[in-house]
């Protein structure tokens, strides 16, 4: 632990971020991270707000100066998690609420993780419109003098490991979910569940998401699309359909390589987000559903089985219902802590998350 806490603090070092959210954080790991020089340039949440007794928890560190700090923990929970927020002063005149979670673990929580997810959305929001309406509040020009000292909220930003599974999106958004898939096969280890014969990389395939009689999980179940027809429902038979001609692929050009390349018409991922919320990732430069996995076990042998592949980490931004996404505010957002720190060694079985926002002054 001591050669990745050590690994950790080198990178805190040379990226200087303003605001740290650790997930999966132990007292023995804590204190080893404040040890170290970096740390006395940040505020630490769990120096205000004491941990929950449990093996683990999570924590912020920020640079910037903190107003206020809040801990939520969660309705429903068999984990003890909760989200931390902080409100922070980005500047003499701007403000910004952040606030870190690891929401429950393991694949078949996936009814509770949701709901904290929306928990942590609901809670964010309201104290970005309270400290909107609050600002909008100005009758005479009395009050509007003795407003020049209250600082303009910028919007909220919510990190951290979220364990979402694309079978989440049942409970993120029941109406939207579909339980068939059209995608083009990521690897040819994928067997037809009709013909039994391979199907190829990059082929279309069709999935179709079913409960295994033995352990109740959910698993996915692939299909040449002609395949699928033959023993389809005729409701999924229309549903394929409706798949089939709105899997319009678009072309976007790579501004680094002059290259285009293509991704699906609609971000599954973001389905159920709220109205308002953009993920970082998907907004930044080439970020798509597929480049984007920080929980990859073809890279970090930290991770037992070498061919999951997820995009656990997540950096969710909210500028406000009135002001539109605030995708432009976002900089560039990179994946850090892919390089091993010794052999078979990485800092983490996760990767991190670097997000840069650009904020103005003259931003509301």
């Amino acid at each position: 632990m001591t050669l990745r806490m050590r690994a950790i603090g080198k990178c805190v070092e040379r990226l200087r971020p303003g605001v740290i959210g650790f997930q999966e954080v132990t007292s023995e790991s804590l204190a080893m991270l404040k040890k170290q020089p970096w740390s006395c340039y940040y505020d630490c949440s769990a120096d205000c707000i004491a941990p929950f007794d449990k093996p683990y928890f999570v924590v912020l560190f920020t640079a910037l100066p903190m107003l206020s700090i809040e801990t939520y923990p969660f309705k429903e929970t068999k984990m003890g998690r909760e989200l931390i927020c902080m409100h922070l002063r980005v500047s003499e005149t701007q403000t910004l609420f952040v606030g870190t979670t690891h929401l429950e673990s393991l694949k078949q929580n996936g009814s509770i993780r949701v709901k904290q997810l929306q928990e942590c959305f609901t809670i964010l929001e309201r104290h970005v419109e309270n400290q909107t309406a609050a600002k909008q509040k100005i009758r005479s020009l009395t009050d509007f003098k003795q407003s020049q000292s209250r600082s303009n909220c910028l919007g909220a930003v919510l990190m951290g490991d979220f364990n979402l599974f694309p079978e989440d999106t049942r409970y993120l958004d029941p109406m939207g979910h579909s339980p068939l898939v059209l995608e083009p096969a990521r690897s040819n280890r994928a067997l037809c569940r009709v013909c039994n014969t391979k199907i190829d990389k990059n082929e279309l395939r069709v999935g179709k998401s079913q409960e295994e009689a033995r352990d109740k999980r959910e698993m996915m179940h692939w299909y040449h699309p002609h395949c699928f027809q033959k023993q389809a429902t005729k409701t999924e038979k229309i549903k394929v359909e409706q798949l089939l001609q709105n899997f319009v692929p678009i072309q976007v050009e790579s501004k680094e390589t002059g290259k285009k390349r293509s991704i699906d018409s609609l971000d599954r991922e973001m389905i159920g987000i709220p109205t308002g919320w953009i993920d970082c990732w998907l907004c930044g430069k080439n970020g798509t559903e597929k480049n984007g996995f920080t929980f990859d076990g073809r890279v970090n042998k930290l991770i037992p089985n070498p061919s999951y592949q997820s995009r656990f980490d997540r950096i969710y931004f909210y500028k406000g219902a009135r002001y539109g996404d605030g995708a432009d505010m976002i900089e560039r957002v990179d994946i850090i802590g892919k390089e091993p720190i010794a052999e078979k060694t990485w800092m983490s079985d996760h990767f991190g998350l670097l997000s840069t926002f650009r904020f103005s002054l003259d931003d509301d």
